[in-house]
């Protein structure tokens, strides 16, 4: 996609705010108001729903000078926990492309009626609940299965495309249904819309069983609702990326304006 816009940006965001014009500038301002996304603190961790974190990037884009396009996702990995009800979430390596700064992300998907319940009927249909965690120390009691990277440099794949990808997916399947859209089909339609939208080199961890998908040798996932489901969120993604390529050239109008209000009432002074 065209990143032409994106140094204009960053020069148009050294702008301070207060010279906007108001009735230009207030679209966009509320924009930036609906959120951040914040690198934790040493030893903390951060959550957020998918939907409040993708605002927040995007906000972060215009209100920090471009951020979420400097954490870039270099590692995705398909993870699954050892025991229990063999939990499935992706965990995203994002590192900082100036200082090599790294970030572990985790994405995942569930039943948010039953977040404190140990059951869930097969026959339920409730709000999913799909978050991201932010930290900067990566879980090591969970199985990686498989990892993709070694993305093309061209592709870009940054925390500002994660956000809105993931957003895409959570809002093609808002429900939790045990049979139809869960955990398991959160990541694989994640992953495979990955790998369609921003190449990537897969690799098995042979150590460990790839049952990706499946609890008790059942799987969870059919192939044609997954082929659906990466289509349907592939062209999702690419609206709303044409969405905010196009509020970005309004804030480039709104931040030109101001400087050239700012240039008139210095020479007027």
């Amino acid at each position: 996609m065209p990143r032409t816009w994106y140094k204009t940006l960053l020069n148009a965001l050294k702008v301070s705010s207060q010279h906007y014009p108001h009735h230009a500038s207030h679209h966009i301002r509320n924009h930036v108001e609906l959120g951040s996304f914040v690198v934790p603190s040493p030893g903390l961790t951060l959550q957020h729903p998918v939907s409040q974190w993708s605002e927040g990037v995007q906000g972060d884009f215009f209100n920090r000078g471009g951020l979420p396009e400097d954490w870039v996702v270099t590692v995705v990995e398909h993870c699954k926990q050892k025991d229990g009800k063999r939990h499935e979430y992706l965990r995203f390596t994002l590192e900082h492309c100036h200082n090599y700064h790294v970030l572990f992300l985790y994405a995942d998907c569930t039943p948010a009626e039953a977040l404190g319940a140990k059951h869930v009927s097969s026959s339920s249909s409730m709000k999913a609940h799909d978050r991201i965690r932010i930290a900067y120390t990566p879980s090591i009691s969970d199985e990686s299965m498989i990892t993709l990277s070694d993305f093309p440099p061209a592709s870009r794949f940054t925390s500002l495309e994660l956000s809105l990808l993931l957003e895409a997916t959570s809002n093609l399947k808002p429900d939790y249904k045990l049979y139809n859209s869960q955990c398991y089909w959160f990541c694989a339609v994640v992953w495979n819309v990955i790998k369609k939208q921003f190449g990537g080199v897969e690799e098995r961890n042979h150590a460990v069983r790839d049952d990706r998908c499946t609890y008790c040798t059942d799987s969870f996932v059919g192939n044609g609702d997954l082929r659906r489901s990466v289509k349907s969120i592939c062209r999702t993604y690419r609206k709303s990326r044409e969405e905010f390529e196009n509020q970005v050239q309004i804030f480039e109008c709104v931040v030109g304006h101001g400087k050239e209000t700012q240039r008139l009432s210095t020479r007027e002074n």
